[in-house]
């Protein structure tokens, strides 16, 4: 069977992208992407119109979604693919981590304003996020304030721990595998080099295949060559999938495109 080209993580307005499911489509096929799937953070709002738009122009499309998990304090994130969208149990646990988001961005505006930042919290409240610039509303709030200018000097400079902003008690890993499994999905350890980490990458790898983890995705644009081919390797050797994407938010991350890096995969690599 022939390779194609494929995408397995990218995001829309549903999350932090600035995209709609019309735009993500149109550049899945000016890219000439064969397999794709949307994996919004903690939601799963786009993936029917992404299911009716993709089946229109003949595109293999595979719903997903980015689940945060907490382990010693560390941010993880494991994709879902393939799932029951119907599943209770699934659902239930992304809307719970959908709330803890909302409340974390609540609680940070409190929090920079106890430590001296002339924020507003009514106005705050009464701010209208425009999903059109991606992001999410507090990060948009700050910029507009003139508190950060994007991304990386909100996580670099303002949510950190000195001011007690600390990522909510989401599920850990291992709670967030069963309940994908549970929904006939397919469990994926998304970027295992993201960022610094208190794990080193065999270590991370062993503890999430103990999870019962399925599948690294060992393509992503914070993974230089050595890291991809050690994933890929370890993939190999343990006979987990072997996914990749290219993370894509649309304009709000200017550093990230879509289909990079390449991916070649088999088009039924995710079915059940």
């Amino acid at each position: 069977m022939d390779v194609i080209k494929a995408d397995l993580h990218m995001h829309t307005r549903a999350s932090d992208g600035t995209l709609t499911p019309e735009e993500v489509v149109d550049n899945i096929k000016q890219g000439d992407i064969k397999l794709f799937s949307v994996t919004d953070h903690d939601t799963i709002g786009s993936i029917t119109k992404l299911k009716e738009l993709a089946a229109l122009e003949g595109i293999k499309f595979i719903p997903g979604v980015e689940i945060s998990s907490i382990y010693k304090g560390e941010l993880l994130h494991i994709l879902a693919y393939n799932f029951d969208v119907n599943d209770e149990k699934l659902l239930k646990l992304i809307k719970n981590n959908e709330y803890l988001l909302q409340k974390k961005d609540d609680d940070s505006i409190k929090m920079l304003i106890k430590h001296g930042f002339e924020l507003d919290y009514d106005e705050y409240l009464s701010y209208e996020h425009e999903p059109a610039r991606g992001g999410w509303k507090t990060l948009n709030f700050l910029i507009d304030k003139g508190v950060c200018s994007g991304v990386e000097e909100y996580f670099g400079k303002v949510f950190t721990e000195e001011r007690m902003l600390i990522f909510p008690k989401f599920p850990e890993p291992k709670v967030v595998i069963d309940t994908i499994k549970s929904a006939r999905g397919i469990p994926v350890l998304a970027h295992p080099r993201y960022s610094k980490s208190q794990f080193d990458l065999y270590e991370m790898l062993d503890m999430f295949r103990n999870w019962d983890i399925e599948g690294v995705e060992c393509y992503h644009p914070h993974h230089d060559n050595e890291i991809t081919k050690r994933c890929v390797e370890y993939c190999e050797n343990h006979g987990l999938l072997i996914t990749g994407g290219s993370d894509y938010h649309g304009g709000l991350l200017s550093t990230r495109s879509l289909g990079k890096p390449e991916f070649y995969t088999y088009i039924n690599l995710l079915d059940k």
